[in-house]
């Protein structure tokens, strides 16, 4: 099964401040000084799923349980 929900819009405004917290949150990042990258990525990854507008999108929260 999977579960996807919707956490937290990301858009121009709060992109940085929202990216940032995730990033630090999902161990996307590797360590002290690398959430610069990872919040690159991210939004480079909205931007390209979003061509319309680059500048907005969703955090999602995805959860899988395998069943028996």
């Amino acid at each position: 099964d999977i579960n996807i929900t919707s956490i937290e819009p990301v858009d121009a405004l709060n992109m940085g401040r929202v990216l940032t917290r995730y990033a630090r949150q999902s161990g996307f990042y590797k360590g002290h000084g690398r959430v610069d990258d990872a919040v690159s990525e991210w939004a480079k990854a909205i931007n390209e799923l979003n061509p319309n507008n680059p500048t907005a999108g969703w955090i999602y929260k995805v959860e899988t349980r395998v069943g028996d």
